[in-house]
């Protein structure tokens, strides 16, 4: 199974988007990938959602024996609908 969730965050009061996770779930087995969008790269306020997720171009992938990224971990998995990293936000898109 794969699923693509848009990630958040909340600015000021408005939501802004940052990135997308796509989760994966293969034979047992679940992994997960992080990049953050062109435009919260350039963004005045950007800011890394966690140090390990630098805010760089390019997917971050889940390290062996993680099955995804640290500010996703296990909220994300216990609602694949929710996102730590914006509060617990209960829909696709934090």
């Amino acid at each position: 199974m794969d699923e693509e969730i848009l990630v958040s965050v909340d600015l000021h009061g408005a939501p802004v988007f940052v990135g997308r996770l796509w989760w994966r779930s293969r034979r047992g087995r679940e992994s997960a990938s992080f990049e953050y969008d062109p435009g919260w790269l350039d963004h005045p306020e950007r800011f890394a959602l966690e140090p390990a997720l630098a805010l760089t171009p390019g997917p971050f992938h889940t390290a062996p024996g993680r099955s995804s990224p640290m500010p996703f971990s296990d909220t994300a998995r216990r609602s694949r609908r929710t996102c730590a990293s914006c509060g617990g936000a209960s829909s696709s898109t934090c």
